[in-house]
């Protein structure tokens, strides 16, 4: 009796494939956390930004209002 090549490998197939799946969703999941956490670094970055930019701004202000101030 000649046995059949296929539903013999079948249940090792499907187990590949659950493996190779099981890798690719570790894969998504290990860059989706890279990602997040690159997000949250530049969220930082952007509101330390912006920290620096009102700081300027304040500086420019007070400046501007003392030039009347000075005196030839």
């Amino acid at each position: 009796m000649e046995r059949n090549n296929w539903t013999e490998s079948k249940p090792e197939y499907e187990r590949q494939l659950q493996m190779k799946q099981q890798k690719q969703l570790e894969d998504l999941i290990d860059e989706f956390n890279i990602l997040q956490s690159e997000k949250k670094k530049l969220i930082e970055s952007v509101k330390a930004m912006q920290e620096a930019c009102v700081k300027i701004v304040e500086e420019v202000e007070k400046l501007s209002s003392e030039i009347p101030n000075i005196k030839p």
